[in-house]
């Protein structure tokens, strides 16, 4: 199997990715048929947002394999207190920002009929969020709902990795 890369889109809001998926698009009817099209499904970065400093400075982002946070540039906050969003990439090919928090945002997902926008985000002293968002141009305020609170016992496995949601369509 080859994949090849169909377009490149810039994304300058955005540090340190943490995770990348892929939304649903809402159903069409198309003559007597109803279809999926997967040409107005979005994709979804989940990422920290860069900082006006690092704007200013203009810092690069490390390049893959390039080490631990201590070869990168000191001017880059920790994860769990810094800002995150989830950025939106239609067909338009520009990204917007769909959900933001202070934390480390996990692998976002789309409610099953592709309204909602949900995204799990870790805090500091272990506490865990999921946000909710209007994912379809519908007018809204974003919602956090707490799932767990700062200060709970947290698994052993996976600490310090972003959190993921996934929800079955």
């Amino acid at each position: 199997m080859r994949l090849d890369v169909a377009r490149t889109v810039q994304v300058p809001a955005a540090a340190d990715p943490t995770r990348l998926g892929t939304g649903r698009a809402l159903p069409l009817a198309s003559g007597s048929a109803i279809r999926l099209p997967p040409e107005r499904a979005s994709v979804f970065l989940a990422a920290r947002v860069r900082s006006d400093s690092e704007r200013a400075a203009g810092l690069p982002e490390p390049a893959p394999g390039a080490g631990d946070k201590a070869d990168r540039a000191p001017a880059r906050p920790e994860p769990l207190s810094a800002a995150a969003s989830v950025f939106r990439v239609g067909a338009e090919d520009a990204a917007i920002v769909a959900v933001e928090a202070r934390g480390l945002i996990g692998l976002a997902d789309l409610t099953a009929d592709g309204r909602w926008l949900l995204a799990p985000v870790a805090g500091e002293g272990g506490a865990l969020r999921l946000l909710a968002a209007p994912a379809d141009a519908r007018p809204g305020p974003s919602r956090a709902v707490p799932l767990i609170p700062a200060g709970a016992p947290a698994p052993a496995a996976g600490a310090g990795t972003p959190p993921q949601l996934r929800i079955q369509p």
